[in-house]
């Protein structure tokens, strides 16, 4: 990160920037005494300027009075990131990124040479939207962001006179206001782009009434939806949709603290909306820098599956895989439970695309129909097998971050050695096994009890295969079909800047005249 200097201004008010602030500077600095004070600040101020401080719910480092009042600014307006994002958008970048809530990608931006909002500004809508997408933003993120720095209308009374262009062109709608039943602060903010004509039975163009008469139509007052927020926030249509991929929006703004909360707010929301569409490229959790934050502590060197984790991840969401055996848990558990989850947020909406017939490419069937029937049918699930006994284990944690991300439904973590494992259920086949032990020449025995429980077609990889010679003997042989009992195509990967922990070896089975059909003529 670029050296701080007396200006620097960090803006903290949660638990979660507690930890950022230790990430990016290497101590809290909550607890460093603040030494270097500028010149305008008064060593011997009054008890009284002592106690307004203490009444700021912010963290401040090497922060003068000028930039103490904007922090103030923040906290009283905290929640209303359109007005906050106006304000502060001229200032540092620190500071406009914490007044909308985006703080967490300040290293980031920095990395990426991004040291203010001229800089996007200087490189427009759609690279700055292309570099978010690149260092894991939301949509929601992104669209605060591009909000506040690519507006191209603001529509605000007399009470909330804010400049949008730099050019200081000034409003021509003033002569409405007064017709306008809005709050008197109410800032409506149409980004480039998004001005869409009026369609009113698709939940994105809901005004902030509409929305609210949404949500109270389709949410129980179980979840105890906070709408004093939500009417403070002015949050329509497009809000909501965005806010669903923020779990920062739904507590702090919905006031839905659990994940099982917001889980069924999302649920609710999807199912009473139209807003399901063909994908424009993959989804899921795992491209959010928040999700990698959270998964952090399963992550071990020793275990070496810094790429191996998103790999699996990736061949999961491809093949569509429901079972799935792992042998060692940890990092790679989460991928695994993560990609099983987003697989099945993405068949129930081609499912929904399927029956309304707008699954559809070029007015031709986009899906297979009995297949995408057959996946929503069957439950998915990960058995992962470990006795938590290596050294470097980080599986003890595993069902605790898988809960605390919502996805643990798919778990069935067994404690007990893999030797003494078995499944209770012989009917249903394993799509996927992923063996991360030290198994060595073992391996054949592995083979030998769970081959005939691995469906034609089904997968097996193994971890470190190549540059040990414990396991090189046994892949060597298997590579030589010195096995006449199985039938199977295998490739291997090699990571070659690593010593150890640095490839894998795939096995495809393919037995009873197993082959792919075919399904039409043309790619």
């Amino acid at each position: 990160m670029a050296s701080l200097t007396n200006s620097t201004t960090i803006l903290l008010s949660s638990s979660d920037e507690e930890d950022l602030t230790m990430e990016m500077f290497g101590t809290d600095i909550t607890k460093l005494n603040i030494e270097d004070q500028s010149e305008s600040s008064d060593a011997n101020s009054s008890d009284e300027e002592h106690d307004e401080d203490k009444e700021t719910p912010a963290y401040i480092y090497n922060m003068n009075e000028k930039q103490r009042n904007n922090v103030k600014e923040i906290n009283n307006s905290a929640g209303d990131w359109k007005i906050n994002g106006m304000k502060f958008r001229n200032k540092t970048l620190e500071l406009f990124l914490e007044s909308i809530g985006l703080s967490f990608f300040l290293q980031s931006l920095l990395d990426a040479n991004i040291l203010s909002t001229q800089n996007f500004i200087d490189m427009g809508t759609d690279r700055t939207v292309q570099l978010l997408e690149a260092i894991g933003a939301t949509d929601n993120d992104i669209h605060k962001l591009t909000t506040v720095l690519f507006s191209n209308r603001i529509e605000s009374n007399s009470n909330n006179d804010i400049n949008v262009n730099n050019n200081n062109k000034k409003k021509e709608e003033n002569d409405n206001s007064n017709n306008n039943n809005d709050n008197n602060n109410n800032i409506i903010i149409i980004p480039d782009g998004i001005v869409k004509k009026s369609k009113k039975n698709s939940i994105i163009d809901y005004d902030k009434n509409e929305c609210l008469i949404f949500l109270k139509k389709h949410i129980p007052p179980t979840l105890k939806l906070n709408y004093d927020e939500i009417e403070k926030n002015n949050v329509n249509g497009k809000d909501l949709l965005n806010a669903l991929t923020s779990t920062r929006e739904l507590i702090d703004i919905f006031g839905l603290n659990t994940c099982s909360k917001r889980v069924e707010f999302e649920t609710l929301i999807r199912n009473n909306s139209n807003e399901i569409s063909m994908p424009t490229s993959s989804f899921g959790t795992l491209y959010s820098t928040l999700y990698l934050k959270k998964i952090a502590p399963l992550y071990d060197l020793h275990m070496g599956c810094e790429n191996m984790a998103p790999y699996l991840y990736s061949m999961v969401r491809f093949l569509k895989v429901q079972r799935i055996l792992e042998v060692g848990a940890g990092y790679t558990s989460i991928f695994l439970l993560q990609a099983l989850y987003d697989n099945k947020k993405e068949i129930d909406n081609y499912v929904k695309l399927n029956r309304l017939g707008e699954c559809k490419v070029s007015n031709q069937p986009y899906c297979v129909e009995d297949k995408l029937n057959k996946l929503q049918d069957v439950k998915s699930v990960l058995h992962c097998v470990d006795h938590m006994g290596h050294e470097h284990t980080t599986a003890d944690r595993v069902l605790e971050i898988a809960n605390d991300l919502g996805i643990d439904k798919h778990l069935q973590l067994h404690d007990i050695d893999f030797w003494d494992f078995d499944l209770q259920n012989n009917d249903n086949k394993i799509d996927f096994i992923w063996l991360d032990f030290a198994a060595g020449k073992k391996l054949s025995k592995v083979f030998e009890r769970w081959w005939d429980r691995l469906k034609d077609g089904g997968f097996i990889l193994c971890h470190s295969t190549l540059t040990n010679s414990m396991t090189r003997d046994w892949l060597e042989q298997m590579r030589r079909r010195e096995n006449n009992k199985w039938i199977y195509e295998t490739i291997s990967f090699l990571e070659p800047h690593k010593y150890f922990q640095n490839s894998f070896s795939m096995f495809q089975k393919r037995e009873n005249n197993y082959k792919e059909e075919i399904l039409t003529r043309y790619p």
